[in-house]
């Protein structure tokens, strides 16, 4: 079962998440089964910030795709031009937490008890953890590393975005979305106040 500073932690990645994403909002939850033998610590589908998503586009080799407005003399309509790569800003975002070495070690030595892990499940990929705990070259290329910083957390490490197939998306917005799981409720959304379902923590007992 894990353990208090695991679910501080899982929570915290979503909470840093969310002070990411456009006004299209977003959402996740922690402990959810993604694919088999494959419980992720958390979860959330999202939609970047326009600066957030060029800082990892560009980290990951593409050009973020700009909207040059052109006046089309035969339909009398502005039409939209699309400069750079044309990559959908709707990611899966996959958060790994680890509040030991050992347990660190445990997923990312290489075995094949977790080898789901040394290739990319879903967009964006962060493993979570405190302070000093690893370095940022332990980890796969796609991996980005969070850390503990005051109250928050600090990205120490930008991951690269894995292009999902659009129905590999939609699967993993299935799992997270329908059915919610019985242990499982929705916190009230902090922008319209009510359970609109933008992300969701276990309930306690």
């Amino acid at each position: 079962m894990p353990s208090k500073k695991h679910n501080e932690l899982a929570g915290m990645a979503l909470t840093w998440l969310g002070n990411k994403v456009s006004a299209r909002g977003y959402r996740g939850t922690t402990e959810i089964c993604i694919a088999q033998g494959y419980v992720a610590d958390a979860v959330a589908l999202c939609s970047l910030q326009g600066r957030f998503n060029g800082r990892y586009l560009r980290h990951s080799g593409y050009t973020p795709p700009i909207c040059n407005y052109h006046y089309n003399k035969e339909t009398g309509k502005v039409d939209c031009v699309i400069r750079g790569d044309e990559i959908n800003n709707y990611y899966t975002c996959i958060f790994e937490v680890k509040v030991s070495r050992t347990d660190f070690l445990g997923t990312f030595n290489g075995s094949d008890k977790h080898k789901n892990r040394h290739k990319p499940i879903g967009s964006l990929h962060w493993v979570v953890t405190p302070k000093g705990l690893i370095k940022p070259d332990e980890l796969p290329d796609f991996w980005g590393l969070l850390e503990t910083r005051g109250g928050g957390l600090s990205e120490k490490k930008l991951p690269l975005i894995n292009i999902l197939e659009q129905n590999r998306f939609n699967e993993i917005a299935h799992d997270l979305i329908w059915p919610l799981e019985k242990h499982r409720g929705y916190l009230n959304c902090k922008e319209c106040g009510a359970s609109c379902k933008r992300w969701s923590f276990p309930q306690k007992n």
